[in-house]
């Protein structure tokens, strides 16, 4: 099930069976996580054309009817924080674990990343507990946003079209895509649906898409009903 891109972003802190996993704590980690979510189509000088007529819900990637692999504008729709890790493990041992080419990502550029990541974490965690965010959060998401300045340029041929430019280098300007979709999402009507996934151990984020769906994934259903079932079972025995 594939989330917002901020809340598949915050989910790269996840758990397996109830211990803490970090998905970025690498720069080829990083690096692995933007060229899976379409994020390195933008870098200095240049980017991807887009079509007319572009639109999408806010909070959405996989909304998006745009045609760009352009992060400012729109992207393909993402997959699903496990997907994309199993993807990643599967790939034999010594090979890549993708075809696209590989982003250029520095120690800071590391460090910046899991900064915002907790910071949207922390805002999600907070929106889906019904509190007021840290200001220290809020005032990290936005300065990343602001960090990169981006425009379009009109093109009319072969047909017309946008191309998107940008100064700033490719992981500067994901991460600045990152937090202005995180602001979309926490200020849009999804914030309502923003939920922080009850399931046994479990720690991620979703937004519900169904009035049905209490967990971040089927999987994690099927473990709180086993948690319930032994519970019960274990009451009985007491009695």
């Amino acid at each position: 099930m594939a989330e917002p891109l901020p809340i598949e972003f915050a989910n790269t802190l996840f758990a397996v069976r109830g211990r803490p996993q970090d998905g970025l704590t690498t720069t080829a980690e990083l690096a692995d996580w933007l060229t899976r979510n379409g994020l390195t189509g933008v870098g200095p000088g240049h980017g991807p054309g887009v079509g007319a007529g572009a639109g999408a819900r806010p909070g959405s990637r996989a909304s998006t009817s745009t045609s760009t692999d352009d992060p400012a504008i729109g992207a393909p729709a993402i997959g699903s924080r496990r997907s994309s890790l199993e993807r990643r493990s599967s790939a034999p041992e010594g090979e890549p674990a993708t075809d696209e080419p590989a982003i250029e990502v520095t120690a800071n550029d590391l460090l910046r990343a899991r900064e915002l990541r907790d910071a949207v974490r922390a805002i999600a965690h907070a929106v889906a507990q019904g509190v007021d965010p840290l200001h220290v959060d809020v005032n990290t998401v936005n300065t990343i946003a602001r960090s990169t300045p981006r425009w379009r340029e009109l093109h009319w041929s072969p047909q017309p079209h946008a191309t998107v430019h940008t100064d700033a280098t490719p992981v500067a300007t994901a991460l600045s895509t990152v937090a202005d979709e995180a602001i979309a999402l926490f200020t849009g009507a999804a914030r309502d649906d923003l939920r922080a996934c009850p399931g046994p151990g479990c720690v991620l984020h979703f937004v519900r898409d169904s009035p049905r769906r209490e967990w971040c994934s089927p999987g994690c259903g099927n473990r709180a009903r086993a948690a319930r079932h032994y519970a019960r079972s274990r009451d009985r025995d007491h009695l």
